[in-house]
């Protein structure tokens, strides 16, 4: 599905009518000299999932914006429940490791 970008900017930062952030889904995924990548899962007004991906300034002097530099594409992707072994701290209940068995040959 693809967007304008102005509708991008506005989907990005809550504007766009009917749309949601999926909660804890908005995460930096790089970064550039000038720039961070981010990502984050949106729920469309039919209650769909979709991913999107942009670029915004890395620090204040980077005027940045989503989409200055290409159009927005959501993709849609489903929430699956996976069930994966960790170490996980005694203390605080964090993941330390994911645990991952040794494979035989």
């Amino acid at each position: 599905m693809k967007l304008t970008g102005e509708e991008g900017r506005d989907l990005v930062w809550g504007d766009l009518d009917d749309w949601t952030e999926e909660p804890h889904t908005r995460r930096i995924t790089g970064t550039g000299r000038w720039s961070y990548y981010m990502e984050a899962v949106f729920i469309s007004p039919d209650g769909d999932y979709y991913l999107l991906r942009w670029t915004e300034g890395a620090t204040e002097n980077q005027e940045e914006q989503p989409f200055e530099y290409e159009d927005p594409v959501l993709i849609e992707v489903e929430l699956k429940t996976i069930r994966f072994d960790c170490f996980v701290d005694c203390a605080t209940g964090e993941t330390v490791i994911p645990y991952q068995p040794a494979v035989e040959e």
